[in-house]
């Protein structure tokens, strides 16, 4: 239970600090309030009468919520919140616009009347205009009839509410609705009015001296028990619960003990504090991809290192400025710029702080699971991700990338950056296929979340990479034919990172990205040869203004399976297009291959068994090599 008694701490902090620097800490909600999508806003003047209404864009649609124990954590119940909810409770004429039926029998009784007992209470005791300008208006029950004149809700032909028009997915009756008061010239938004929010909470969190007192598990204190905890924790809507007690018909608990407050015990205080900095950190820091939610953090909310970030994103935050462009392409500013970035994250940590790393899904749509939780020193953390980061480094090429142009503009930009790929795109680039304009792994984004699980200890506990990454990220790179250019370069160069990766994992031997002339494995001297042979027939090609892909890339599958048999095909091939590209450049390349081909062991170039993951690293090397070469040969003619 460590983990709650950190999110409550972190909760305190945050809070109090959010006190002491008004603006600085947004959207942290006091206990009692949850965070739900509104779908109506209904604007009422200062004598309790409609003015107007309108949808509420989905952008805009975020909205706290005052609400109970029993109606934050309400699935198919009754229980009511108590200033924002759906027309089901706060329009007391629904029952008048709904067909026959159990729901219409018991709407008043059992939404609307419970609704209306909670914001009397809530608006006594809180002493407040406004809400007594909302009670006074929700009183006349003329709601429905409102928004029909309005043209906002829309009649069957029998004139009831048609339960088959819907807005952003919800039927009409399920409209979420929020208020604002007109009054005196100016508008005023409840769901604005932190105000109102923390009266609110001071008023829920004293309905719990009404619950039995006991040891809090999470605490070690004593404290009012809970017997419901909170829901809407990754998003608005979120049904799923880290702690639930409610199944007392299957076998949550049963069959251990007879009673859950046996299995566990936790005060509201806590856990409507720990819920809240929970649903706080995963919205403003978090990693979230389907569900699958990760973040990492500190109690006293000091900036710390994004797991689930590339060496792009870490280093620059995802945008930098032109002048700094061309740096990024440099794999000798990368150390220096990963140390820098690191180094300013541990200045304001101290080294024996704590870093909470946490990850997060839903088994079910009502029940998520941890998995993953540890706490670290900050120093020890700092060196994970450093390491993670410098030995997956490689130059990556994105199709499109936010820099900050020479006015100051965002704008999007093919970048290359030497580094680390995102666990993210390692995930796609390992097992997706493409679809479209990207790569994918269509619809199962359960095969996805639980890739990214794997990879995260990766990241910060320094566990080895898992084989089966390099491997389906290498056979994706040596099929280029089945790819868009962008999408094969991606992998390409991602599967050169896990490879890296591999070798100094299992292997003890760091392949750096620079091309290197004394290793003589078959392997990356074949990928050394494909790289000449691709480079020789795309100069070709260009100088014809011909747009197709190499017999060398097509030919780079059958290569890694079968490299003697598939050499000899590639190199027959090579015959008309030598007399396409300059002597000079013509006999620089058959000096390059015949260079190669002496490096080979005795028996080893013609040995046709498939080639190791080496075979990239050559490859990619021995091109990034040649077109560094023409680069400065172009900059010396321009001389």
């Amino acid at each position: 239970m460590s983990w709650l008694s950190t999110l409550e701490e972190t909760y305190n902090y945050l809070f109090d600090y959010g006190l002491r620097n008004p603006g600085e800490v947004q959207n942290l909600m006091p206990p009692g309030v949850i965070t739900q999508n509104a779908h109506l806003e209904i604007v009422l003047n200062r004598d309790s009468e409609f003015l107007r209404a309108q949808f509420i864009p989905k952008e805009d649609a975020q909205t706290p919520i005052p609400s109970t124990d029993k109606s934050s954590v309400r699935t198919g119940g009754k229980a009511p919140h108590v200033i924002f909810d759906q027309l089901l409770y706060v329009a007391g004429d629904m029952v008048n616009y709904l067909k026959d039926g159990k729901e219409k029998e018991t709407i008043e009784e059992l939404r609307f009347e419970p609704y209306l007992k909670l914001l009397y209470n809530f608006k006594t005791e809180a002493n407040n205009e406004l809400l007594d300008i909302l009670y006074k208006y929700i009183e006349k029950k003329t709601m429905v009839k409102d928004l029909i004149d309005a043209e906002i809700l829309q009649l069957d032909d029998d004139g009831l509410v048609d339960t088959k028009v819907k807005y952003q997915s919800t039927d009409q009756t399920k409209f979420l609705v929020r208020f604002a008061i007109e009054k005196d010239g100016k508008l005023y938004k409840l769901w604005e009015d932190f105000s109102l929010f923390s009266d609110y909470s001071d008023y829920f969190m004293e309905s719990f001296a009404k619950n039995d007192e006991d040891f809090c598990y999470a605490t070690g204190k004593r404290g009012y028990m809970q017997k419901l905890h909170g829901k809407n924790i990754r998003f608005a809507g979120d049904g799923a619960k880290l702690i639930s007690s409610n199944d007392s018909q299957n076998y949550t608990y049963r069959g251990r003990f007879s009673k859950p407050e046996e299995a566990v015990l936790i005060s509201g205080m806590t856990s409507e504090r720990a819920h809240s900095a929970l649903r706080w950190l995963i919205r403003n820091q978090g990693f979230i991809k389907n569900g699958y939610a990760v973040i990492a953090w500190n109690t006293e909310n000091e900036e710390t290192a994004d797991p689930m970030k590339d060496s792009f994103d870490l280093i620059y935050g995802g945008l930098v400025e032109e002048d700094d462009f061309e740096e990024i392409k440099l794999s000798e500013a990368f150390a220096r710029n990963l140390k820098r970035a690191l180094q300013g994250l541990t200045n304001r940590l101290d080294k024996n702080q704590k870093i909470n790393i946490m990850a997060i899904d839903a088994a079910t749509p009502g029940r998520m699971a941890i998995l993953y939780y540890a706490e670290k020193f900050a120093d020890d953390y700092i060196e994970a991700i450093k390491k993670w980061h410098t030995e997956t480094a490689w130059l990556h090429s994105y199709r499109l990338r936010k820099i900050i142009n020479e006015k100051g503009k965002e704008e999007s930009k093919s970048v290359r950056y030497y580094g680390a790929p995102s666990p993210y795109d390692i995930v796609l680039c390992a097992f997706g296929v493409e679809q479209g304009d990207f790569m994918r792994l269509g619809d199962n984004d359960k095969f996805l979340n639980q890739q990214l699980r794997r990879l995260l200890p990766c990241i910060v506990d320094g566990a080895k990479l898992p084989v089966d990454f390099m491997r389906g990220a290498f056979r994706n790179a040596v099929d280029p034919h089945a790819k868009k250019y962008y999408n094969w370069q991606k992998c390409m160069s991602i599967a050169c990172s896990l490879i890296r990766k591999y070798y100094i994992d299992r292997k003890g031997v760091d392949y750096k990205m620079a091309l290197d002339t004394s290793i003589t494995d078959r392997s990356y001297l074949y990928g050394r040869l494909l790289a000449i042979a691709d480079k020789v027939e795309g100069d070709a090609l260009w100088a014809r203004k011909i747009d197709r892909q190499t017999t060398a890339m097509r030919s780079m599958e059958a290569l890694s399976k079968r490299p003697y048999r598939t050499w000899f095909n590639i190199e027959l091939n090579l015959n008309p297009y030598w007399k396409m590209i300059s002597k000079k450049s013509a006999s620089f390349y058959k000096m390059k291959l015949n260079e190669i081909m002496s490096m080979f062991e005795l028996d080893e170039f013609e040995n046709n068994r498939p080639l190791k993951p080496l075979f990239l690293l050559g490859y990619h090397c021995q091109m990034a090599d040649l077109i560094k070469k023409k680069d400065q040969e172009e900059n010396e003619d321009d001389k």
